[in-house]
């Protein structure tokens, strides 16, 4: 428990510092911020849009080379 309030002190301390403190940078680019957050969590995002571009992108690839050899082979007309 006392580790718990140290810690939570500190925080408290170092939170009340910035709030005192002026700084030269913008409000959203503070540690921390919703912007700091917004940007980590577009970072997985975008990571999976590329993911899912490709995963889609090959599909579709795939599934063009299987036209052309079923049309070239003569299976594909019924």
């Amino acid at each position: 428990m006392a580790e718990e309030r140290a810690a939570e002190a500190g925080v408290r301390k170092n939170r009340d510092r910035n709030r005192r403190s002026p700084t030269t940078a913008p409000e959203s680019a503070r540690p921390g911020s919703l912007a700091l957050q917004a940007t980590d969590e577009y970072a997985y995002v975008a990571r999976d849009v590329r993911r899912i571009g490709l995963v889609g992108g090959s599909l579709l690839m795939f599934l063009f080379g299987l036209w052309v050899v079923m049309q070239a082979t003569g299976l594909g007309r019924i």
